[in-house]
């Protein structure tokens, strides 16, 4: 049996794709998601993006990605802590989400 790798063989894994199609593609999402946010400022509306996961997740790269084109003055980025045992349990995120306006959520 060899101990060669198989590279077709993606082992579960979504398949790789090329540094430049990786580029363009994020170069492609970040137009629409500045499209998104004029639009949104245009209608005096909001968004709420909630990145959940683990430590080392990749959390911090995807933020990067995401707000490296938008606008700083109508962009904020909130780190909330861990969540206490009534807050995980809770079926609702309204107590963690009511820190990050200061105001509870309608």
């Amino acid at each position: 049996m060899s101990n060669k790798s198989n590279k077709n063989n993606s082992g579960g894994h979504a398949p790789s794709i090329t540094k430049k199609a990786y580029k363009n593609s994020l170069h492609q999402l970040q137009v629409e998601l500045v499209k998104l946010q004029r639009h949104f400022i245009e209608c005096d509306d909001k968004i709420l993006i909630i990145l959940e996961g683990r430590d080392a997740a990749g959390k911090d790269g995807v933020i990067k990605r995401i707000v490296q084109h938008l606008s700083p003055r109508e962009t904020r980025v909130v780190a909330l802590g861990k969540p206490s045992d009534r807050d995980r349990t809770s079926v609702s995120d309204h107590s963690r989400a009511s820190g990050l306006s200061g105001r509870h959520p309608t």
